[in-house]
């Protein structure tokens, strides 16, 4: 990907409301980098930010069971 690309973050938020985990995704836009975000839920909420700007919070539909991150 290029260097101008803007980098964007995914924290997917546990059960205590703290970060579970972050993801570091290059993007070429605001809704691709939704799109991947979405693939790294695990049945959980994540927050999508580019730096400072937090572009969504995104949550699980519907009661999905939640899955454990494991690294």
């Amino acid at each position: 990907m290029a260097d101008s690309e803007p980098v964007y973050r995914v924290y997917v938020i546990g059960d205590d409301g703290g970060i579970q985990a972050r993801f570091d995704i290059d993007s070429v836009n605001d809704a691709d980098a939704k799109a991947y975000a979405e693939l790294l839920m695990a049945g959980r909420p994540v927050e999508l930010w580019c730096g400072t700007r937090k572009v969504a919070t995104l949550e699980p539909q519907g009661n999905p069971q939640r899955r454990q991150l494991e690294f």
